[in-house]
């Protein structure tokens, strides 16, 4: 009985917080905390304190982000695996995964007027340059990272790829490695066959000649023993991997591994920081990473991007490298759009409520579930905002309509016309500011049109220049003091 009154108030909270922020008479806005490390990983709080931290700022769904594996390692050739440096910090894998899913679906049950995504922060791939022994040595590509959103599976946690994770990026046992497991055989026995007969010949000591050249025997037959061995055990279980951390830069192949893997699962996958630079130094290691917006285009099927903080300059702001990639999909050059979201990075430094403050991702959901959460994730039924109103914009309506069939689309979604779009934009401040908005229309990756209002604003125009291409696309940056907030594309398609 308990239970059953402690869902219908959480039923009957949800009602009563999203009824009056609805999104069209179908939506119900919900903002979210995206990408917040916990103390399994890097982060200062634990999921219990996030979630009351969050509840107190409105916030009902929360996708923390711990490190999936933070662990890197250096070997020494030929016997990586036996010699070699590992320096290994709190991660979800070193506390456990099955532990780690647990701790969620645990937060989830307390919490039932919230929703709790599974996520963590994976680096696929980095490489090693320079040499130990040198004065230049350094970890690359240590902080390109991709967001994985929605898995529920241990399973499928174990199977992400990237160097370190077990034998995910292991390839199925072939010919190769039974020729190197056979050779190594062979040479043990060579090696304890010469030892044997060395030890004959010291026995044997009569034979002064023909007993020296087989105590020389012995010695040639230890080494064969110990390097046969070692490389034996250095190269268990005898399979090959895709790639390693020694042999370069391989590009955007392996971030592409890793996005095909998790769409196979039913996650979901984002860039987070694309455009951030990073240098650091530990020891005598220096860990850099170059910002990597360019990847964006190089890589195909993820499921979008971190706008904010670190994906707006070169990405996000009109006519740039999101405009690019949205185009491609309307050209069918990609399989699927990009989407925006707002990444909080939060680990320890700072402020956590205010970053909760100053960051929103408002999700549009018809149900308020973990599966619509999750869908409007895929979909981009979200709008991001950040600065210090961001917490207290509202957009009421960015929709796209077909005046002669009366369908109207919203954000993530695509709508066939006929004649003219007709394009409805409304907002508010629920702090009843009347501030002048800055309103910039992006048709199909240029700005069409610049219009000024002021809060509380509604607007509703026909696209009289109409949509040209076959397909294109709208998309909104709103902008006033204290306030840069964007939206994802309507998608719009020629009859």
């Amino acid at each position: 009985m308990a239970r059953i009154f402690k869902i219908t108030s959480a039923v009957i909270l949800i009602v009563s917080i999203y009824s009056a922020a609805a999104f069209t008479e179908d939506y119900m806005q919900v903002q979210a905390a995206i990408d917040i490390s916990t103390v399994v990983s890097d982060g200062r709080y634990t999921l219990s304190q996030i979630a009351d931290i969050a509840r107190k700022n409105d916030i009902r769904i929360i996708i923390p982000a711990d490190g999936f594996l933070n662990r890197w390692e250096y070997g020494l050739w030929p016997f990586r695996n036996i010699i070699k440096k590992v320096m290994t910090t709190n991660s979800v894998s070193l506390f456990g995964i099955r532990r780690y899913l647990n701790l969620v679906r645990a937060a989830q049950r307390k919490n039932m007027d919230m929703i709790f995504l599974n996520a963590v922060e994976a680096g696929p791939f980095y490489y090693w340059e320079g040499s130990p022994f040198g004065t230049s040595f350094s970890i690359k590509n240590w902080h390109k990272h991709l967001l994985v959103i929605g898995l529920d599976n241990a399973k499928d946690y174990r199977g992400l790829p990237m160097i370190g994770n077990g034998l995910s990026l292991a390839k199925p046992f072939g010919i190769m490695s039974l020729l190197f497991f056979l050779a190594m055989a062979g040479i043990l026995s060579i090696g304890l066959l010469f030892v044997k007969m060395g030890s004959f010949a010291q026995q044997a000591v009569y034979e002064r000649r023909f007993g020296l050249l087989l105590r020389h025997w012995k010695y040639i037959g230890i080494l064969l023993v110990v390097s046969s061995l070692g490389l034996l055990v250095n190269n268990f279980p005898y399979c090959r991997f895709e790639y390693d951390q020694y042999h370069g830069d391989l590009g955007a192949s392996p971030y592409q591994k890793m996005i095909d893997y998790v769409n196979s699962r039913g996650g979901a996958t984002f860039w987070e920081h694309p455009e951030a630079k990073n240098v650091e130094k530990l020891g005598n290691v220096s860990i850099e990473t170059d910002e990597h917006a360019d990847y964006l285009l190089s890589t195909y099927g993820y499921t979008g991007y971190a706008i904010f903080y670190e994906g707006y300059d070169r990405i996000g702001a009109p006519e740039r490298i999101w405009d690019a990639a949205l185009k491609d999909y309307c050209l069918g050059i990609r399989p699927l759009p990009v989407w925006a979201i707002g990444a909080m990075d939060f680990e320890k430094a700072g402020n956590l409520e205010q970053c909760m403050t100053n960051l929103r991702t408002v999700f549009l959901l018809s149900h308020f579930t973990k599966a619509d959460a999750l869908n409007a994730l895929k979909e981009g039924r979200m709008y991001v905002s950040r600065e210090k109103e961001a917490a207290n914009f509202v957009l009421d309506a960015f929709t796209v309509k077909d005046p002669s069939t009366g369908i109207e689309k919203i954000m993530g979604q695509e709508l066939t016309v006929a004649g003219k779009p007709h394009i409805t934009i409304a907002g508010h401040f629920s702090n009843k500011s009347s501030k002048n908005v800055k309103i910039t229309i992006i048709r199909g990756g240029e700005i069409m049109r610049v219009m000024d209002a002021t809060a509380p604003f509604s607007i509703g125009f026909d696209d009289d220049d109409n949509v040209k291409a076959a397909k294109s696309y709208y998309r909104l940056e709103i902008r006033a003091e204290g306030l840069l907030s964007v939206t994802n594309p309507i998608f719009v398609k020629r009859k």
